[in-house]
Order: structure tokens, then C-alpha cells, then sequence
């Protein structure tokens, strides 16, 4: 050792020091190695899992848009499904062939609400609520503003979104006071009641993959046992909905829903299993999901392009009578003219539920 430190080497205290100066370096880390194939495997299946999941994810879109039927558990009446008679889209009360069907029906008797819309860049196109006092109205470009029925003097806290840049098609309340938003390409909740209060942000939805609502109501207050828990419109027709279980549960379409020859839905409600449709021609029909009879129609008074409906819990609607609705109306030229410069770019009305009067389909 003392030779070798003779030619600049230095003294070493044992053998294994000496030999290990030949040796690789990475001979020397076999713990190093055995680190690095372990992250390999781990990163390896974390991909194979997130390829795993898009895949899941795009079967539950495909197998969604493939249904075309009636849940059994829905217990829907089969009805004529086609395409609409003398019916528009532009929702104008003062067709004349709506306006001959709906002289027989029995006229739908409401007032309107004491409630100040007439913000000027607020021009609401659809209406929810939660059965109680909080309601929903939404803007396509500007997103969703909530009020409150007995209080008014809050004023409208918003607008909240959830869509990015991308319009709000529609906007309801589901189970637990959870605020959804229809946007193009899927449904996706918005903040929680306590952030409308002032208090913390939480999200407590998933959003769901379902494209294409026109329109959108989910119950409050669902059916025990019934896998309905939301009606919705999608590209012209009325399907199904139900919420998978769990905090965070996310939506899937049970199915396409026949309904009564020549209705055009224009807007739906829910609640306890009570669905209400909103009808082009400005009728009213009612569809007991549960036992899938339909009632109705009931008129909605003229002079007005009626935009949205929500159903009423019993303690909210009119004399206390369950069935009853709100609806959200645009006054029509000739109302504007009338009216003048108090004329509001929309009207919440607030509507009784006529007697029972069954459809003859």
C-alpha cells in the first residue's frame, strides 16, 4: 500500500475501497436501479388506466345516444311519436291553428309575479327551480342568475356558469340543492348554495357526457324507488333521466319517451315524479311518471311566447293545491305596444293546477 502511494495514490483502510475504484458506477447502485424499473411499471400503468378510462368514457356517450326505448320501470303509456302537425318553433301564442286547439282546452288561470326581470342585458330563455323558493333563470350568453321567490328585494346573485365561453341552453336544481347547467357538449354542475350565500365553494356534481339538451328539468324531490330523476329535451325529443348513486353521481339518458301526437315541447319540469311539458302552441300537459297517464292540456294566456315552466311543491303553489307551476313569458309585439315603456323583456307567472282531465290520445 505505501508503494502504491509512492506513484500519487492515496492510502486506503481496506481491500473493498481499493477494488471498488475499478468497478462501474452503476455497479455500485443496484438500489438505484431497482427505483427506476419500479417508477417504469408505475408510469406504465397509469397510462394503461387513463387509456382505460377515456375508453369507458366514450362506450357510456355511444351506448347513451343508442337508446331509443322506454325504461320498463318508467311504466310510460305508449303513445303516438311523429313529427308535429302545424307547429312552429318560434313559440308565437298568436298561430292560429294552436290558437283553435287551444279554445277547446281549458284555460290554465295564473297572475303574474311581483318580481323584477327587467335587467337590461338579462333576456332569460329558460326556467327551474327547487320545488320551494329558490329559482333559476337562464341567459344563453350570460349564464344563470338565481332568486328567491318570497324575497325579491335580494336582487339576482350571478351570473354563474359552468360553461366556459359556450352557451347555457337550460339550468335546474337536482337532489341536495345541486345547481346544473346544460351546456353543448355535456351537463355540468355549478357552485354550491353556499357560495350563492357568500360562504365556501364546493363542488358536489361530476360532469356528465350527455350533448345536445334543449331544454332541462330535474326533480327535487325523486320518487322512492324510481330510477326517474330527470326529464330533459334533446334534439326535439323527451327523454329520461336517472343519477347514478353516490355524492358525486352523474347523469345517464334512460331513454326516448313517446308523447301525445302533435305536442311540440318547448320546455319541461319535474317534481315528485310530476312531470310537466311545455307545449310550442302554449299548452300545458301533465305526465304522472309513475303510472305514465298523461293530463291535460290547459292553455296559457295569450299575448305572450311562453320561454320556460318549473313545477311548484304544494306549499308553494296556489291555494296550497299541488300541481302547481311557474312559467316565464316574453309580452309579444302587441302586449309591448300596450304596455309601452313598462313593458319587461319577461314575466314570471304563477299558475294553479286546473281539475284533472285526462288526455284522450
Amino acid at each position: 500500500m505505501q508503494h502504491l502511494a509512492e506513484y500519487g495514490g492515496e492510502p486506503v483502510h481496506r481491500i473493498s475501497d481499493f477494488v471498488g475504484q475499478f468497478h462501474k458506477d452503476g455497479a455500485l447502485l443496484v438500489g438505484g436501479r431497482r427505483y427506476y424499473l419500479g417508477g417504469v411499471v408505475i408510469t406504465t400503468v397509469l397510462w394503461i388506466a387513463a387509456l382505460g378510462w377515456s375508453f369507458s368514457a366514450e362506450l357510456t356517450v355511444i351506448h347513451a345516444e343508442a337508446l331509443h326505448k322506454p325504461a320498463a320501470p318508467l311504466r310510460v303509456l305508449p303513445t303516438v311519436d311523429g313529427t308535429p302537425a302545424n307547429t312552429t318553433h318560434n313559440n308565437n301564442n298568436n298561430n292560429n291553428n294552436h290558437n283553435s286547439n287551444n279554445n277547446n282546452n281549458e284555460a290554465a288561470v295564473g297572475s303574474p309575479l311581483k318580481i323584477e326581470l327587467s335587467l337590461p342585458w338579462l333576456a332569460p330563455v329558460a326556467l327551474g327551480c327547487d320545488g320551494g323558493d329558490q329559482i333559476v333563470l337562464a341567459d344563453t350568453a350570460a349564464g344563470v342568475f338565481v332568486g328567491s321567490l318570497s324575497n325579491s328585494s335580494k336582487g339576482w346573485l350571478g351570473p354563474f356558469s359552468a360553461c366556459g365561453d359556450a352557451d347555457t341552453a337550460a339550468s335546474d336544481f337536482g337532489p341536495d340543492g345541486q345547481l346544473w347547467m346544460a351546456c353543448p357538449d355535456s351537463l355540468r354542475p355549478a357552485s354550491s348554495p353556499e357560495q350563492w350565500a357568500g360562504g365556501p365553494s364546493r363542488e358536489s356534481g361530476r360532469t356528465s357526457l350527455i350533448s345536445g339538451l334543449q331544454a332541462l328539468a330535474l326533480d327535487p324531490l325523486p320518487l322512492p324507488g324510481s330510477p326517474l330523476g330527470g326529464l330533459a329535451l334533446r334534439h326535439g325529443k323527451l327523454v329520461g333521466m336517472s343519477q347514478s348513486l353516490g355524492l358525486k353521481g352523474e347523469w345517464k339518458m334512460l331513454g326516448t319517451m313517446s308523447v301525445p301526437s302533435g305536442l311540440e315541447a318547448m320546455a319541461v319540469a319535474l317534481y315528485a315524479g310530476r312531470g310537466l311539458i311545455l307545449d310550442a302552441g302554449g299548452s300545458v300537459f301533465e305526465l304522472d311518471t309513475a303510472s305514465g297517464q298523461w293530463l291535460g292540456p290547459w292553455s296559457m294566456p295569450t299575448g305572450f311566447t311562453w320561454l320556460g315552466i318549473c313545477a311548484l311543491s304544494p306549499a308553494q303553489s296556489p291555494n296550497q293545491s299541488a300541481g302547481g307551476w311557474l312559467a316565464l313569458g316574453r309580452p309579444d309585439a302587441a302586449t309591448e305596444t300596450q304596455l309601452g315603456q313598462r313593458a319587461p323583456r319577461a314575466q314570471l307567472w304563477c299558475f294553479g293546477r286546473p281539475v284533472d282531465k285526462p288526455l284522450e290520445l
